[in-house]
């Protein structure tokens, strides 16, 4: 496994899609940035299922990529 230094939501491995889960939630400025950049965010329930929490996660969910 290789290291290299990241720039925020620009990393990335080839074609691969980022997704981010959280237990809590997210701050509405970190959901609207997420947005902005699509990137897809999930919530866990108190079972670990994962529900979207944005349209870029909609999207992720409904297309399968």
């Amino acid at each position: 496994m290789s290291c290299f230094p990241c720039q925020g939501a620009e990393c990335g491995y080839g074609s691969a899609t980022s997704v981010f889960f959280s237990l809590p939630g997210y701050a509405p400025d970190a959901a609207a940035r997420a947005d902005g950049l699509g990137m897809p965010l999930f919530v866990l329930d108190r079972a670990g299922t994962p529900r979207p929490v944005n349209s870029p996660a909609d999207e992720l969910l409904s297309t399968g990529a």
